[in-house]
């Protein structure tokens, strides 16, 4: 057998097989090993591995493990701030203080200590062994080292003169150097595993510090296959060696031999938490099994768990570039018909760190093009600027935007929306009116796009300079790092994505000064003929079919169909018709996201128009719900683990995805319209959660409420299931009266006194004009207390009231709205520097809080402000919507006698604003929650009704199963009449059972039965008719309020064809046309211009 010294004098690197690489390949420790080794040499782009070497199957074995090698000095890392100074701006970069003069590596000559650190790992102890040290594959010492017991570690040094040369400004170790120790290099000992006996590191690597807990160093010394070494170091070696691997083999133009970032272990140990220890340039701790359950990545095949590799990219400051993609529901920008752009935003072949272009390799864990040039900008640097080489592009940045035949096109109007608009609930920013830029291109085609300030920028120690660019500040997170371009010329507009990853590219590929981004754009020249009208789409399942009208003569010879769609929404023509004024597209089953459609007319010589409007085509899968907005909007619901949510105008066109794929609606079947124009959800658990409750939503999908938990006890649900809103539309604000849970009101109507008498203890304060009369105003010093008793509960109830601030919601201060409290028992509502409205509560060593971000207020507004408390639920309301909910973990005792109104007790945070119509109650409620709509849900696994007030509240529960008066079996969709009356799905009974309701309690009243199989919902409309989804015969059926049959329903008439499929949904809309989920075909269809006539009574009522 050849030794290892011979190997590494000769570097002759031990890897006996071409192999072209797999996943596959990389089947042990050995390969792996080998590979890091190989690192320094001329290896090709496939790896080249032996199988371990397993010599002995015997119960005792020998196995000589290098683990790792430590390095002394190591020196300091970069110690970064990003102050968030400039409200909405990211962070930019600077050193911390006192960190700017810190030593980042040895000085060139200065002597380093390498430690290698060997453990036997085998069970039998070992002989006396050999060693040897290489510098560059030279060796450069040896010796012999005493034999290891079982687990015994021994460690060894050498003395090195630190060989790099130096960056003139000392942050950069310059060219490339390795160190490698090899226990046992002649093989003279028979081991388990020669694979692990050798190791190798790139000296100015990034080092690393990984910690084991005890229990995980036990488990990793366990490995998943008997072929690969019993030894947790091993296998965090592994990992390391396939970072590197990724770096070197992820080739691009712009980085033909990868990668030149290296990373090494510095340090194994073991600790019961992650240590902070100053010095390396990253590190993990291992608390978790990954090989069992604990990471999605994990790959048994190969023992890579590509979950941590990520993870660990971050820690060499490398971004998740899934960052950067957009959602649909992030683009408010509508194109210049006003219809939404139905745009989002991924790569087609994104790399281990979401996002970036692999191509031409293949496999997903790759890096990206973009990821190994931005690597390769730290190589010689320590690390601590995450993402700064995102700072990476050109001074000048230019479109050269040409037509749809290659020319350049002139006045073309083009606009920027960068992604910093005002957050939504999930904290995503918005692309919004107005443009970031625009302007219109030259007489060349070309267009300037304008730099934007940095105010002043950065130049960062590793070299990356923060200069005015087109998108500010960059933000290193990556979420601001993307544009959405139009490109407009009279009637035709376009839209794409531009995206900071080609802006870097364009950098490192040599544009440091100028780039110019050309643009082969679908911009008509002159004389092409008009573009065609698209009707609205006809969707159904994973299709849509397309028709259009022509534009003014002459007719053309041909029409193309362009479509774009996920993930990048790039135009695609995928049709060319010449016979017919439609198209019918149908894409894979199950694809995911939506379509948008273009049509262009060709002329008999070729020439191409430009765009017809657009027509945007969900994929429906599941459509289940219909719910109807007071000025006919259409909102539908389609049950799946992404956009649930659809919205469609009154004649049925389809017009954008509602909310947020965080909503998750993945189980939910029934949908309702409340009277405050608010949608209601029953929602039987989802993907990510099991809870069983009812949820409440903006029409723009922002979550107001939810409550319930899974049980049969009132207030809780078992499969939730019809749900509907009773009752008049809430309100809020007042002016408010005395009421019988008022614990407090006070007007300021030129009096501090409440309305039952109540002093309040003033200092500075003065009345002003408020929401209602005079309000109070309170700045400077100013104070306003009221006593505790009677006035306010610590256990639960509510205060609300008007403000108009005198500052602006970024403005960076610190504003106290209420103070009540001292020590670690406080109660209190603040603004704080960074823009949140904080409702915070203190009870001894604990702490909670619910906060709302506020950055959008501006002085002079007035907006109306609540928070509820009832033990430890809080929340959180603005201008009537609940923004934020949390339970605590304990319950605030405040102490002291009085409370303050605007400043804090020492009057130091002042509220600066005037308030009007303020009021504590003794019970949770905002306006008049407590007696305004009601929230009726049919509990189906209970079979039983339950009603709730506007906040959730339980109120009193109907039913019990059977088939008698006052009994259910599987109650399903619900409706209201005019009356009030409660119209009840009984599916299991095959029958309508209807309820009074008096907003407390219910009562029964009779049913409706013969003729349903198995029914799931149930509308009411005008003119006073009930529609029913008898989804088991597959019709609609129609009736009047006493039962009466007025016609039935098998199919649409609005154009779509072919009968109903198991119908679900239905919904009556002002006009009384029927809108249908049809479920089982995949589509929402519509019975029109409905002419209804008395029939005998086909079916019954009962009393």
């Amino acid at each position: 057998m050849k030794s290892k010294r011979g190997l590494l004098a000769s570097v002759c690197l031990c890897l006996g097989l071409t192999v072209a690489f797999t996943l596959l390949i990389l089947l042990g420790q050995q390969a792996s090993r080998a590979l890091a080794f190989s690192s320094s040499g001329n290896t090709s782009s496939t790896l080249q591995a032996s199988l371990p070497e397993m010599r002995s199957s015997a119960l005792e074995d020998i196995d000589l493990d290098v683990t790792f090698i430590n390095r002394s000095p190591l020196y300091q890392a970069y110690c970064v701030e990003y102050p968030w100074d400039v409200p909405g701006q990211p962070g930019i970069p600077f050193l911390c203080p006192g960190t700017e003069e810190d030593q980042r590596w040895p000085e060139q000559g200065e002597i380093v200590t390498f430690t290698a650190h060997i453990i036997n790992k085998g069970t039998a102890p070992s002989p006396t062994f050999d060693y040897a040290w290489y510098i560059d594959s030279v060796e450069v010492a040896s010796g012999s080292l005493p034999g290891l017991a079982p687990a015994q570690e021994i460690t060894t040094t050498y003395k090195w003169p630190w060989g790099h040369e130096m960056s003139a400004d000392g942050q950069q170790a310059l060219g490339d150097h390795n160190v490698a120790f090899s226990a046992d290099p002649d093989d003279l000992i028979s081991e388990s595993f020669e694979s692990n006996n050798t190791l190798e590191d790139p000296t100015n690597a990034m080092s690393f510090h990984f910690f084991f807990t005890p229990a995980m160093y036990t488990a990793y010394n366990e490995p998943v296959d008997p072929q690969w070494p019993r030894s947790a170091e091993d296998w965090i070696q592994k990992q390391m060696t396939m970072m590197n691997w990724d770096f070197k083999y992820s080739t691009y133009p712009v980085a033909p031999d990868g990668a030149t970032l290296r990373v090494r272990i510095d340090k194994i140990a073991l600790s019961n938490a992650y240590p902070t220890i100053p010095g390396p340039d990253g590190g993990w701790f291992i608390n978790a099994d990954y090989r069992h359950g604990a990471s999605g990545w994990y790959d048994p095949a190969t023992d890579i768990d590509w979950a941590l590799i990520h993870e660990m990219s971050h820690q060499v400051a490398i971004i998740d570039l899934y960052a950067i993609g957009a959602e649909p529901s992030a683009l408010k920008v509508n194109d210049h018909l006003g219809n939404p752009v139905n745009f989002s935003f991924a790569w087609p072949r994104p790399d281990l760190m979401g996002g970036g272009d692999i191509w031409p390799h293949t496999e997903w864990y790759r890096y990206s093009s973009h990821v190994v040039g931005g690597a390769s900008t730290y190589k010689g640097y320590r690390n601590g600027y995450y993402g700064a080489y995102l700072f990476d592009i050109p001074l000048e940045n230019y479109f050269l935007v040409l037509d749809n035949q290659g020319n350049p096109a002139q006045d073309v109007k083009v606009k920027l929306w960068q992604r910093n608009g005002t957050p939504d609930w999930t904290g995503q920013s918005a692309f919004d009116d107005p443009p970031d830029i625009n302007g219109t291109t030259d007489s060349s085609g070309r267009f300037l796009l304008t730099n934007r300030t940095v105010n002043g920028g950065t130049t960062t120690a590793n070299g990356h300079v923060l200069h005015d660019n087109p998108f500010g500040v960059v933000d290193i997170i990556g979420s601001q790092n993307l544009f959405l371009v139009s490109l407009k010329q009279e009637d035709h507009e376009e839209f794409r994505w531009l995206d900071i990853t080609e802006f870097n590219l364009a950098y490192w590929m040599g544009d440091t000064i100028s780039h110019t981004f050309v643009i082969s754009s679908h911009v008509p020249p002159l004389l092409a003929p008009q573009a065609p009208r698209v009707s609205n789409p006809q969707v159904q399942g994973d299709g849509a079919k397309i028709c259009w009208q022509p534009g003014t003569p002459p007719v053309p010879s041909s029409y193309r169909v362009y479509r774009a769609s996920a993930p990048m929404f790039a135009y695609e023509q995928i049709a060319q018709v010449t016979d017919s004024m439609c198209f019918e597209d149908n894409y894979p089953a199950g694809s995911y996201g939506s379509k948008v459609y273009a049509v262009t007319a060709v002329s008999s010589t070729g020439t191409e128009s430009g765009f017809s409007n657009f027509a945007w085509a969900p994929t429906l899968t599941n459509p289940t719900s219909v719910a109807i907005t007071s000025d006919g909007g259409r909102y539908i619901l389609d049950p799946r683990n992404g956009y649930a949510l659809i919205r469609q105008d009154g004649g049925g066109t389809f017009q954008k995805y509602v909310g947020s794929v965080h909503f998750h609606l993945e189980y939910s079947q029934y949908m309702a319209m409340t009277a405050s124009n608010h949608l209601l959800f029953s929602h039987p658990g989802d993907v990510y959660t099991d809870t069983h409750s009812v949820r409440t939503a903006e029409l723009d999908g922002t979550p107001l409420l939810e409550f319930g938990e899974q049980g049969s006890g009132p207030g809780q649900f078992e499969t939730p299931s019809g749900v509907a809103g009773w009752g008049e539309a809430c309100s809020f604000g007042g002016p408010y009266e005395d009421d019988e849970h008022t614990s407090l009101l006070l007007h300021f109507d030129g009096s501090y006194n409440g309305e039952q008498g109540e002093p309040g203890a003033h200092q500075g304060t003065s009345f002003d004009t408020g929401r209602y009369g005079q309000g109070v105003l309170i700045d400077d010093t100013d104070t306003l207390t009221y006593l505790v008793e009677g006035n306010i509960n610590h256990q639960q109830g509510a205060i609300e009231f008007w403000i108009q601030p005198i500052w602006d919601g970024d403005d960076g201060g610190n504003h106290t709205l209420f103070w009540w409290g001292e020590g670690d028992n406080i109660f209190h509502l603040r603004k704080d520097p960074i823009s949140n409205l904080v409702f915070d509560r203190f009870f001894g060593g604990g702490s909670c809080g619910a906060p709302h971000n506020v950055a959008d207020w501006r002085n002079g507004e007035w907006h109306h402000l609540a928070i509820t408390w009832d033990g430890p639920e809080m929340a959180l309301f603005e201008d009537g919507l609940q923004v934020a909910q949390t339970v605590c973990g304990g319950t605030a005792n405040p102490t002291g006698d009085s409370f303050a109104i605007g400043t804090d007790l020492s009057s130091e945070q002042t509220i600066d604003a005037i308030i009007d119509e303020f009021r504590i109650s003794d019970t949770p409620r905002l306006g008049d929650s407590l007696s305004c709509g009601r929230i009726l849900v049919a509990d189906s696994g209970n079979n039983r009704l339950q009603a709730f007030n506007s906040q959730g509240d339980f109120l009193s529960e109907f039913g019990t199963y059977g088939n008698g008066a006052g009994q259910f079996n599987d109650p399903q969709g619900l409706a209201v009449d005019q009356s009030g009356r409660v119209f009840v799905v009984d599916r299991g009974n095959n029958r309508l059972v209807i309820l009074g309701f008096n907003g407390e309690t219910f009562s029964y009243l009779g049913s409706i039965t013969s003729g349903f199989n198995a029914p799931t919902s149930v509308s009411f409309g005008p003119p006073g008719i009930l529609a029913v989804a008898d989804t088991g015969n597959n019709r609609i059926v129609v009736l009047d309020l006493d039962g009466n049959f007025l016609a039935a329903y098998d199919q649409p008439n609005d154009g779509y064809s072919g009968f109903f499929n198991a119908p679900r949904g239905v919904a009556v809309d002002q006009d009384g046309d029927l809108v249908i989920a049809d479920t089982g075909n995949g589509r929402v269809v519509t019975v029109r211009s409905i002419k209804y006539i008395w029939l005998p009574a086909v079916l019954r009522m009962n009393k």
